[in-house]
């Protein structure tokens, strides 16, 4: 089994008998995956091959760090930060 349902009998028995007994827990508000924030974007680059067009997706700090990737297609081609997104 990949996932399980609760019974109505399992539901009543929890609302009746056990949340109540619980108390109050300590967190902030919950939100749900559609609450309106807007989820976090990708922190990767796209950088294209001029050349023959490979696509590769790395970090800015690896760029800083390492400096542009050559492609492999001629052993010179210096990949290129695709500005139309992802």
């Amino acid at each position: 089994m990949t996932a399980t349902i609760a019974s109505d009998e399992l539901n009543a028995a929890l609302i009746a008998g056990v949340i109540p007994n619980l108390g109050s827990y300590p967190h902030g508000q919950l939100t749900g995956i559609h609450s309106g924030k807007k989820k976090q974007g990708t922190r990767m680059l796209k950088l294209e091959c001029p050349t023959c067009g490979m696509v590769i997706r790395t970090t800015k700090t690896w760029l800083e760090q390492t400096g542009q990737p050559i492609c492999a297609c001629d052993g010179q081609s210096v990949f290129e930060e695709d500005e139309g997104g992802e």
